[in-house]
């Protein structure tokens, strides 16, 4: 199914509620969190798939106990809340947040419910939700040393639904993000993926790429026949140097 078809079908049953309702103080908190979270695991990653001769890219200390902070910090002021009786499904008078503000955390201070996009919470937050559960299934594969690739492919779809939302708000289409994302990694990685490109990125071009038009470059058959021999590379286990051709 191409996108065309599918996200007329997915954003079918998406719920839009008129407003948020929640208290607006702990969603800021579990925002920090998330993103703290989601931090600390970058740092694994970067540690498993990214040394190479090149490189060895070890985890990153202070980083590390920086996120370990936030989730120490916000985590005990959400179990704090919750402890006292404090009932967090709604949003809170402004009286209650004012009596709160002296007391709050300073990552979660002067949060506007009102001014969050509503759609593109949802397909951020349930995008995040939904890789927690893809990586239960790595874990439960781990474990057993099975693959329920029927649960693998659902959380994947899953994720699909909620990317589905976010393309439907902000108009950008499925094909340009993967036009851009493939034009961005042939600028990061000239030849094949090594870690010294990984960590040491030339931001600006790779902003400048994803700002600009890159379909002219895979459009041409000089790139279309890098792709393919890239991808038969691959499969294969080896890689060469191929250079993208402007024009």
């Amino acid at each position: 199914m191409d996108s065309k078809t599918y996200i007329p079908q997915a954003i079918r049953t998406e719920a839009v509620p008129a407003q948020l309702n929640i208290n607006e103080v702990a969603y800021h908190a579990v925002l920090e969190i998330a993103i703290a979270a989601a931090k600390l695991a970058d740092q694994f990653k970067r540690r498993l798939y990214y040394p190479t001769p090149e490189k060895d890219v070890r985890l990153d200390r202070e980083k590390m106990l920086d996120s370990l902070s936030t989730l120490h910090g916000l985590s005990g002021f959400l179990g704090g809340a919750l402890n006292s009786g404090l009932d967090l499904n709604d949003r809170m008078s402004p009286d209650e947040l004012t009596r709160m503000t002296a007391d709050l955390p300073p990552e979660v201070r002067d949060f506007n419910l009102s001014k969050l996009n509503v759609r593109l919470n949802h397909a951020a937050l349930g995008c995040f939700t939904e890789s927690g559960e893809l990586l239960e299934a790595v874990k439960a594969q781990y474990e057993t040393g099975a693959i329920d690739k029927v649960n693998f492919g659902e959380e994947v779809g899953d994720i699909e639904w909620y990317q589905a939302i976010g393309f439907d708000e902000t108009g950008v289409t499925e094909a340009s993000c993967r036009e851009k994302n493939i034009a961005k990694l042939r600028k990061r990685y000239p030849e094949k993926f090594n870690g010294l490109d990984a960590t040491e990125r030339d931001l600006a071009g790779e902003r400048a790429i994803l700002e600009g038009e890159t379909s002219h470059l895979l459009a041409s058959p000089a790139n279309a026949a890098h792709l393919e021999a890239s991808l038969a590379q691959a499969a294969a286990g080896q890689a060469v140097e191929r250079k993208l051709i402007e024009g």
